[in-house]
């Protein structure tokens, strides 16, 4: 049975429960870094779209960034940046179960704790776009990221290694399964 056709009203997120936030080609990708705009809060919220693997298989995973991905014109689904509830503490941040319309099962939000403006002629003052910055660094170091076209596991991203972190061992874990879905 399905995780998402099981009977699950789980809100809470656990403090191991690895999230993943979607890493679509070209806009998330720079040769072979990812920016740290994945974890930008679109304009007019401080929120971050993510899946919780709690509520989706690996499958479930895979086939919802794929239907993301594809919504963007001349986009791909280029991989995942794995995190857990306790990577994002640890980064200043929050992450809160998102599924109510318009939103769908599974679906959860990071929040940034700063709202993005919604107009370019409003940008973020200074002090408020250095602590984004800030959160969004720790983000990228924490995150182990997983590129599908060269099945590859990355704990570097640029001159960024992987945070040593008591949770790394349930992202490598749950990175070898993905392995066996893409």
């Amino acid at each position: 049975m399905n995780k998402s056709t099981e009977i699950d009203e789980s809100i809470e997120i656990g403090d191991s429960e690895v999230i993943i936030r979607i890493v679509i080609s070209p806009v998330n990708v720079s040769g072979n870094r990812i920016k740290m705009n994945i974890f930008q809060p679109p304009r007019g919220t401080q929120d971050v779209s993510c899946l919780r693997t709690e509520l989706l298989t690996e499958s479930e995973c895979l086939s919802k960034g794929k239907e993301i991905a594809s919504k963007r014109a001349n986009s791909e689904l280029h991989g995942f940046a794995l995190l857990t509830k306790h990577c994002i503490l640890s980064s200043e941040a929050t992450v809160e179960d998102s599924r109510d319309p318009p939103n769908f099962y599974g679906h959860a939000d990071i929040k940034m704790g700063i709202f993005n403006h919604t107009s370019e002629k409003m940008p973020l003052g200074f002090e408020e776009q250095e602590l984004l910055d800030s959160i969004k660094e720790k983000l990228m170091s924490h995150s182990l990221f997983i590129e599908f076209k060269t099945k590859t596991i990355k704990q570097k991203n640029g001159d960024v290694n992987l945070t040593d972190c008591e949770k790394n061992e349930l992202l490598h874990n749950y990175a070898e399964r993905l392995e066996k879905v893409f």
